[in-house]
């Protein structure tokens, strides 16, 4: 799915940055994540494009692996930071 434009609230706001879609009951409304009372605030460290990171220990610092990794074109490797299919698991 590729969205472009902005993305309205029932009080016809737009998102923006820190802020996410929260529902209401009744319809949506855009709230600020610092708002929620999740601790955020950690460290993302650094990683090469398509890494998913994740957190290798208990705290709020995120390590980036190539354990599963996402190619620009869409291939996902799971063990394998080079796809070559949909779905490619181990360096195969």
């Amino acid at each position: 799915m590729m969205l472009t434009g902005a993305i309205y609230d029932n009080n016809y706001s737009a998102g923006t940055d820190g802020y996410i879609m929260q529902t209401t009951g009744s319809g949506v409304e855009w709230i600020a994540t610092s708002s929620l009372g999740l601790g955020l605030g950690g460290t993302v460290n650094s990683g090469t494009i398509g890494q998913i990171p994740y957190y290798a220990a208990a705290g709020d610092t995120l390590t980036a692996t190539s354990t599963l990794f996402i190619d620009t074109n869409s291939y996902v490797g799971i063990g394998s930071s080079t796809p070559n299919s949909l779905l490619s698991i181990g360096d195969n």
